[in-house]
């Protein structure tokens, strides 16, 4: 792995720990080999469990069954893709084939970082909209118009 390779993972691993995921070193060898279900796991982490109001704007945007919970509430990696393109209007560095593969390393390290970016973004402007005029958030924001907020 490249010197530039170990720096990206390190700026990954510090993101994933400021928002609350929990690294170990098996989970950082994981993320370095590429493997995917290491991803799914970050994906799953960053949709439904780090922001409520993140939660909350992926049901409004797509229902559940369009995204492939299975039986353990664990999304897939289609899923991850149609909620992307879906309720971010993500499109992704790298093919679900490509994705679901056991490599492409950096690409996956640099698209999480991306989608934790756009998270972040959209969490904050959630919860502007919850101490906003929610009409007036709802209005030619730039964002995906799928945007609600609780009353």
């Amino acid at each position: 792995m490249s010197f530039s390779e170990n720096i990206d993972i390190l700026h990954l691993i510090q993101k994933l720990k400021q928002i609350g995921f929990e690294v170990t070193h098996e989970l950082v060898q994981r993320i370095r080999k590429g493997d995917p279900w290491t991803f799914v796991s970050i994906y799953n982490y960053l949709f439904f469990e780090s922001e409520k109001c993140i939660n909350r704007n992926i049901s409004h945007g797509i229902s559940p069954e369009a995204y492939n919970k299975n039986d353990e509430e664990k999304v897939s990696g289609s899923g991850i893709y149609k909620i992307l393109k879906t309720v971010f209007g993500y499109i992704p560095r790298l093919t679900l084939e490509e994705f679901i593969a056991n490599n492409h390393a950096k690409q996956k390290v640099l698209m999480c970082q991306d989608v934790i970016k756009l998270i972040q973004d959209r969490t904050s402007h959630l919860k502007a909209c919850d101490t906003l005029n929610k009409e007036i958030c709802q209005q030619g924001d730039g964002y995906n118009t799928r945007i609600k907020t609780e009353p």
